[in-house]
């Protein structure tokens, strides 16, 4: 498979979170949740499909008459 430099720059992220945190799994799980806790504050997070599928869309712009 070739070298995707996407993925590995993912991978690099990746490693060098963990790697602050001594590869400690429980750390690096509450250091995700609290930075999707900063990250959503704010903004509504559908919490299951069935959820989103009820969300009724508003077109941006009115239709031309």
């Amino acid at each position: 498979m070739p070298d995707d430099p996407l993925v590995r720059e993912v991978r690099q992220v990746r490693d060098r979170l963990a790697a602050k945190l001594n590869y400690d799994v429980e750390a690096i799980i509450h250091d995700l949740m609290a930075r999707q806790r900063q990250i959503s504050e704010g903004h509504a997070i559908v919490r299951d499909v069935n959820e989103a599928e009820r969300a009724v869309v508003t077109p941006a712009v009115s239709p031309e008459k």
